[in-house]
This record gives C-alpha cells, sequence and structure tokens, in this order.
C-alpha cells in the first residue's frame, strides 16, 4: 500500500539546481530510466521504502519528457524551472504512477520542466 504525500519540489533549496527561464523550447525529449539499475544504487533501506523498487515489477519508466534548446552548448543553456508551478494535483500523479512510479520524481519533474 503507498502512501502519497503530496510532495512539493522547490529548487532554490537544492546546490545542484538551477534556473534558465529565458531558454527557448525548440523540442520536447522522451527520458526513460531502467528501475532495476536505479534500484540496485539505492541503499538496501531507501530501495525497501521505495514504491518503484520493493517488489522489482518495473523495467523502463519515464523519467520525465524534458524541454530543449537546439543552441544550447551545455546542460545548463536548456530551459529548466522557468516558473514555480504549483504542484500537481494528486489524481494526476495517481493517474500516472503505473509509467512514473515515484511521486517525488512526479512532482520534482513537472515543476523543472513542465510548461
Amino acid at each position: 500500500f503507498y502512501q502519497f504525500s503530496n510532495y512539493d519540489f522547490d529548487y532554490k533549496k537544492r546546490q545542484h539546481e538551477w534556473a534558465t527561464p529565458n531558454a527557448k523550447t525548440d523540442y520536447y525529449k522522451l527520458v526513460l530510466s531502467w528501475s532495476p539499475t536505479f534500484c540496485k544504487q539505492l541503499p538496501s533501506f531507501n530501495r525497501n521504502q521505495t514504491f518503484q523498487c520493493q517488489y522489482d515489477d518495473f523495467g523502463l519508466v519515464v523519467h520525465g519528457f524534458w524541454a530543449q534548446s537546439r543552441n544550447a552548448r551545455t546542460l545548463k543553456q536548456h530551459p529548466r524551472n522557468c516558473r514555480n508551478v504549483e504542484q500537481l494535483p494528486l489524481m494526476t500523479v495517481k493517474r500516472h504512477f503505473c509509467m512514473m512510479p515515484d511521486e517525488s520524481l512526479i512532482q520534482a519533474e513537472w515543476e523543472k520542466h513542465g510548461k
């Protein structure tokens, strides 16, 4: 049984995050992740607490749909954290859980790359 927490991502609280609000979006990149490798690299306690790792039922999962700029020469020149959007409604998170089985990932990807 998974307990949703209504997680809200704030990039300003993370050292490794940045914002490029003026970067032009030319196309989107569908980014996938191999769940078994992700789960294997987690410490065992976290692995047992992470929904997608508990039953080892997932293979490829959606990591995100990222806005990209043709003119970007570095990672930090692509659109990212362009606006401080509200977190997604819990029903939207639940609806997409079968292909993106991590609430915090869904919320963070929406707030980093959503438009």
